[in-house]
């Protein structure tokens, strides 16, 4: 479906497979997005953290 596209009234105008009418986007299942964020927030730059002496 990535190669399809659509005019401003949502037809189908090129590059989609034979026969198709029409299409829609769905989440995906579980393993197709195992993607995560993680934010993390310091209270100092992390240029000016360094690790202990051991």
């Amino acid at each position: 479906m990535e190669d399809c596209t659509v005019d401003a009234a949502g037809a189908i105008v090129s590059g989609c497979p034979a026969g198709a009418v029409g299409a829609r986007i769905m989440r995906g299942s579980e393993l197709e997005r195992p993607t995560r964020i993680w934010l993390l927030r310091f209270e100092r730059k992390l240029g000016e953290l360094r690790l202990p002496a051991p």
